[in-house]
């Protein structure tokens, strides 16, 4: 393919489960979701939290952008951080502590 981007191709190493698992060995970073049976007919993927901060904390390019976060000047006009807007307006500890991690949920099951 002609100009072949890393778009076209990204999908290429995981084609089937055996690729997969494959690929996920070469990643120790991955943390691998946990099945949880709820009940008889209902199951659902658990993903441990404290081991995602882990593999998070444990990169030093994270961990530079956490230490040396500085935040642009605020611009009512344009929304330049995942900070800006009202829901991070009052910090949650207040000055008790000067070095702390937002955490944001997200889910697309709903």
């Amino acid at each position: 393919m002609l100009n072949e981007t890393y778009f076209d191709t990204m999908y290429d190493q995981i084609q089937s489960d055996w690729r997969l698992a494959e690929f996920l060995a070469k990643h120790p970073n991955y943390v691998k979701p946990m099945p949880v049976k709820l009940s008889e007919d209902f199951s659902m993927e658990y993903v441990s939290l404290s081991d995602t901060l882990r593999v998070l904390l444990s990169n030093e390019d994270v961990m530079g952008e956490i230490l040396h976060y500085t935040p642009e000047p605020p611009n009512p006009t344009i929304l330049s951080d995942f900070k800006d807007g009202t829901t991070f307006e009052f910090p949650i500890l207040g000055d008790r502590c000067d070095l702390g991690i937002s955490l944001i949920f997200y889910t697309d099951e709903f």
